[in-house]
This record gives structure tokens, sequence and C-alpha cells, in this order.
């Protein structure tokens, strides 16, 4: 609770209300909306000078936390760069132009699409991400091929 005057006790006559206003909704302010994410606070004061440059608000969110504990980046999200919802289409094009949006994003290989078909209904991995998939699967071939290698030529007595 704010306080915006001294107690009655302390107050000659009587107190005024005053009204605060915590949460404002003004059509004028916006929204904010995040429309990039980065996993260190530097990455994301280079877009964020960016867009100020373009005449934008901009507000990095989570940006001190990630500073002082770095390793809790994955945790919360990143570092959010927040735009104001009516500049949020500008904000995009911008970022595009500047290549912080890729325009062909890669698409992964038949191996990997063939790969993923064929362990998603494995179970216990099937959920799993494809590279974690792989290197299980790996793992376990491996181990299959040395203890076989171990049994074909270990002495017989």
């Amino acid at each position: 609770m704010f306080r915006t005057e001294p107690p009655l006790s302390k107050a000659k006559g009587k107190r005024k209300k005053v009204k605060v206003i915590i949460n404002s909704t003004d059509e004028k302010m916006g929204n904010w909306i995040t429309i990039r994410t980065f996993t260190y606070a530097h990455e994301a004061h280079f877009a964020k000078v960016i867009l100020e440059s373009g005449g934008m608000e901009v507000l990095l969110k989570d940006e001190f936390i990630t500073q002082v504990y770095s390793f809790y980046s994955t945790a919360i999200g990143g570092v959010k760069v927040q735009v104001r919802d009516y500049d949020y289409h500008d904000a995009v094009r911008i970022l595009a132009e500047s290549g912080y949006f890729p325009e062909n994003p890669e698409k992964p290989s038949g191996i990997t699409v063939w790969f993923d078909r064929f362990t998603s209904g494995f179970p216990l991995i099937g959920k799993t991400a494809v590279i974690i998939r792989f290197l299980i699967l790996a793992a376990i071939i491996l181990t299959i091929a040395v203890v076989s290698f171990v049994i074909i030529f270990l002495p017989s007595t």
C-alpha cells in the first residue's frame, strides 16, 4: 500500500482522498508484445538499438535477471524484446531486414525426416528430440557391437 500523506495523527485536518492508478489500459499506450527472444542481454540490446533508431519504444523484459544469473536465461525464456502492439508489424519488418528473422528457415534433410518418422513410435524415447533419439540408438548399437566383439574374441578355456 502506498501512502500519499502522513498518518492521520500527524496530519492537521482531514486527509484528502487520492486516486492511485496501478494498472492503466489507456488506448494510446498500447500493450507490450514480445517479438523476439535472446539468450543474452547484449544480443537483445543490438535489436533494441535497431528498433529505437526506427523510432519505436522498446522494452527488454528479464534483462537484469539474465545478466546477474546467466544460467537462468534458458529457464525463464531468455531476454524478451518487446514493442507496443501498434508497432508490431513495423518492428518485425525492421528486424527481418536486419537479419534477425531468417527469410528461408532451414528445412531438415531427408535422412532426418526419415529417422524421425522411423523412431517416433519407439517406446520411452519416441517423444524426445531427434538428436537425443539418434544418440540413444547410436549408444545402443555401439554397446551391442562392443559386447559382440568381446564375446567372439574372448579366449575359450
